[in-house]
């Protein structure tokens, strides 16, 4: 399998990872609207950035925002400014990033298991590059990298500074040192910039986590080297701290120059020292004695999921380093890119793991890390002749493992698309604040294409099930090709009901907006609605005012950024002080209290959702 792979030109590889990646990174394909709350958010900050041609200073619903740095909007901003004000272009940078964190990988893989080669060896040669394409190629189709290649946030960005800066180290450390250290210094010196250089935008993207993921690891794999002081004397220090503040710091100095030290007050306490060492923030953690215990358990089963199905091979490289094979233990390269990625991988899960709040996004990291790790493994899994299961060892705890992993997660992926696709047809009653409480109404998908879709699931399942076992009985590569090749249509397949999914749930908000936008551009537009979504503000295009009733407690970004009287009577006082009609956006119970309260008149209806105009009563 691995030769076969390898036969083809490096060109036709990235050919086909690029393709592999358009098909699941295709956030072009249709429209899908926004999601609240952090795409809306940063999309929206995005655009505020293109209107008031101020990129320093972030702004939403015309408020500074400061709870993320600026490079994400900066990407959006060239992104929209090229391509219009579309949702496409607001993801287009992360679906950018993670097509060239995956050409990254599989050109590191590929340069070092094929130098580690002898050049007479043919067939060796062909199954490093065949491993290198088949790794790359799998790390295209785990969720950690596809789901956030498709959403328009700061994680795929972070992922691939964090991801270049950790892959500059690997290659200094593979590079290997000499005697001279003055030779090496000028050897490495270029890698070692480069790694600052990515840690730096990393920093400008996420904060101090982008830089600190990849100075724990390096640090946390020379320990275990035991040649961190020959690492330290072979580092240009004063290069790379030059190179991290030229990268870092002229935004940073530029936005405390320009607006104080807001930012600084809710980015550094609020948004990173709360939100890791203090308490969960937003609900996304847990709280007390059992559920920090629990937290700590929480990652590594959900990085099993987020990184099928390479993930599914590692637990049994830790039983089987190589496959047992001893002469790969030997190698000069293999065990130092094992090492690094198993260091890699752990560093970040345990990191997250004491953080106080959590979210699945926070261990996006170690993505490229598992590609490593799995390339390691199918090499040494498909590098000598292939026995017959039946003079295998038929106890081995590991290879059952695996394929129990395979299967589970299979199963998993399987009801996840059958719930998806029922919860667009609007019909799980137990779950029904999904898609979230923010969206003004759901549109339900058709009864008929949801049984359709259903079907499909279920035959790609069964059909997914059946392979792994009878590809399991017959050979390893066997079951590596059909694990990963036969994951595609059903990846495709999540992938096309999860967009079913947040067109249900959030397309009315687009609708909404747009017709809004087409109204008078001077009017003041005020949402009087049981729910708020952040989306209107992108939509729209202006500024937009929530007010809710006094029972209410549900408060979006667009509110908390922006605190105002949010009653009612409020609403009421604001409007009769501007004395100039307003859009509001309500229900039918809204519509019948606005009516007691001022002149309305019904622009158009949207389901369940109204527009009206409306001018209230004086005195």
């Amino acid at each position: 399998m691995l030769e076969r792979l390898g036969r083809l030109a490096s060109v036709m590889h990235c050919l086909l990872l690029a393709i592999t990646a358009l098909l699941c990174y295709s956030v072009w394909w249709v429209r899908v609207p926004l999601t609240e709350l952090d795409e809306a958010v940063y999309a929206g900050v995005a655009r505020e950035m293109l209107a008031a041609r101020d990129y320093i200073v972030p702004y939403f619903n015309q408020t500074p925002f400061y709870e993320k740095p600026v490079l994400l909007y900066w990407l959006q901003c060239l992104a929209m400014r090229l391509g219009g004000l579309h949702e496409t272009f607001a993801r287009l940078p992360s679906a950018v990033c993670s097509l060239v964190l995956v050409l990254l990988v599989y050109i590191l893989l590929r340069h070092w298991l094929v130098r580690r080669t002898p050049e007479a060896d043919l067939p060796a040669r062909a199954r490093a590059r065949g491993a290198a394409f088949l790794s790359a190629f799998a790390l295209t189709l785990t969720p950690m990298l596809g789901v956030w290649a498709r959403m328009g946030t700061m994680d795929a960005i972070t992922t691939f500074f964090t991801s270049g800066a950790l892959l500059a180290l690997l290659h200094v450390d593979l590079t290997g040192r000499s005697d001279n250290l003055r030779d090496d210094r000028r050897r490495l010196r270029p890698w070692y910039l480069l790694a600052a250089f990515s840690a730096g935008f990393a920093f400008l993207a996420k904060g101090p986590v982008g830089l600190l993921i990849p100075v724990l690891v390096w640090l946390i794999y020379h320990l275990l080297q035991r040649d961190l002081g020959e690492e330290v004397q072979r580092v240009p220090w004063l290069w790379m701290i030059l190179v991290l503040l030229g990268t870092a710091a002229p935004w940073y100095v530029a936005i405390y120059l320009l607006d104080g030290p807001g930012f600084y007050h809710t980015f550094f306490l609020a948004e990173n020292f709360a939100r890791f060492a203090a308490h969960p923030r937003e609900g996304h953690g847990f709280s007390g004695v059992f559920g920090r215990a629990l937290g700590l358990l929480v990652y590594p089963p959900m990085a099993l999921l987020l990184l099928f199905p390479l993930s599914a091979f590692l637990p049994r490289d830790l039983a089987q380093p190589f496959a047992g094979d001893t002469v790969l233990q030997r190698d000069p390269v293999l065990p130092r890119l094992r090492r690094f990625a198993w260091t890699w991988i752990l560093t970040v899960i345990v990191f997250f793991s004491l953080s106080r709040t959590q979210l699945p996004s926070y261990i996006q990291a170690i993505a490229a890390g598992g590609a490593l790790l799995f390339a390691v493994n199918v090499l040494a899994r498909t590098g000598g002749p292939e026995l017959p299961t039946s003079r295998r060892r038929h106890r081995n705890w590991a290879r059952g493992l695996e394929l129990g992993l395979l299967s589970l997660c299979g199963l998993l992926f399987s009801l996840l698309t059958v719930v998806a696709v029922w919860l667009s047809a609007g019909q799980v009653d137990l779950l029904k604040q999904i898609p979230p409480p923010v969206s003004l109404e759901a549109i339900p998908l058709s009864y008929d294409i949801a049984k359709l879709l259903t079907g499909v699931a279920v035959t790609l399942g069964i059909t997914y099930q059946i392979g792994l076992w009878w590809n399991w009985r017959r050979s390893e590569s066997r079951l590596i090709a059909w694990a990963v090749g036969g994951w595609v249509p059903m990846w495709l397949l999540v992938f096309f009901c999860g967009m079913l999914l947040l067109h249900s749930g959030y397309q009315r908000t687009v609708d909404v907006g747009q017709f809004l936008q087409s109204q008078a551009p001077n009017a003041q537009i005020l949402v009087y609605h049981p729910r708020h979504p952040d989306g209107l503000v992108f939509y729209t295009r202006r500024r937009v005012v929530y007010y809710h009733e006094p029972s209410e407690t549900l408060f979006t970004m667009a509110e908390k950024i922006a605190p105002e009287e949010r009653t009612l009577s409020g609403m009421l006082h604001a409007l009769a002080q501007v004395g100039r009609p307003a859009l509001i956006v309500t229900d039918d119970p809204g519509l019948r209290t606005l009516t007691h309260y001022g002149k309305t008149l019904l622009l158009k209806r949207f389901g369940s959702v109204v527009v009206v105009r409306m001018m209230p009563w004086k005195g």
